[in-house]
């Protein structure tokens, strides 16, 4: 699938009127196109922008954009945690200054030793300490209010059940759930009580299967031959589209 496709789609513009907001998810160390993208977009001090969560990993870039995010990043745009900074942060147990972890811990197993290299060699350890900083603080969800519409910004997915009511139902999420959760939230068939944008599954690994009646496979595409665009069923919004892998 073509880069450039990929990063069109990838972005959520969920208001067109003098001040827009917008919702991105898993950079994952694409910094041009990043660059790009907020170039094309125009992106203004009057807009908004929420990026949900893993801008690191995966592709070439991840120091570039933790010193970006430190360095240059407007007060418009606001990141939230996603499982790659999860990983980095516990896996290495705060060591901002070294990055030091465990060769079989979760981080190394999902490419932490290549991205370690690069974030040594590209960033100072004060860019490190205010990212680590900045991760710590991010927001795991949000609920935001956009034209009286809500929605909830999460990283992977909500775990369903029978709730009450919204505030029910976010008091009742785990961080690892919410940063980690695939399947049991792809093909749940909970009513959901608003529209729910989260990234973490690229859009080419979801198994449509009838999306003319909203439903979806329950499995994963392990072909991932499909190009990547935002899939919209059943109050969810998948954004991942999978730049990273091209």
């Amino acid at each position: 699938m073509s880069s450039s496709r990929c990063w069109c789609n990838l972005l959520l513009r969920l208001v067109v009127v003098l001040m827009a907001t917008y919702v991105i998810s898993d950079i994952h160390g694409c910094y041009d196109e990043f660059m790009t993208m907020l170039r094309q977009i125009q992106f203004s001090p009057a807009d908004k922008m929420y990026v949900l969560g893993d801008i690191i990993d995966h592709g070439p870039d991840s120091a570039k954009l933790i010193k970006w995010f430190v360095n240059r990043k407007p007060i418009n745009i606001e990141l939230m945690l996603g499982n790659h900074e999860d990983m980095m942060y516990q896996d290495t147990r705060g060591d901002y200054v070294n990055l030091m972890f465990d060769d079989v811990s979760t981080w190394a197993i999902n490419r932490g030793m290549k991205t370690r290299a690069n974030i040594i060699e590209g960033t100072t350890v004060d860019d490190r300490r205010r990212f680590f900083n900045m991760i710590a603080h991010s927001d795991v969800a949000k609920l935001i209010d956009v034209n009286g519409l809500q929605y909830i910004l999460v990283h992977a997915g909500l775990m369903m059940f029978d709730y009450r009511n919204l505030d029910d139902l976010l008091d009742h999420q785990t961080m690892f759930d919410m940063l980690w959760i695939r399947n049991e939230w792809l093909c749940d068939k909970h009513r959901l009580p608003c529209p729910v944008i989260f990234g973490h599954t690229a859009t080419p690994m979801i198994m449509t299967s009838d999306m003319k009646n909203g439903s979806i496979g329950c499995a994963l595409n392990p072909a991932n031959d499909q190009d990547g665009h935002i899939i919209k069923w059943q109050n969810k919004i998948a954004i991942d589209c999978g730049a990273a892998y091209g």
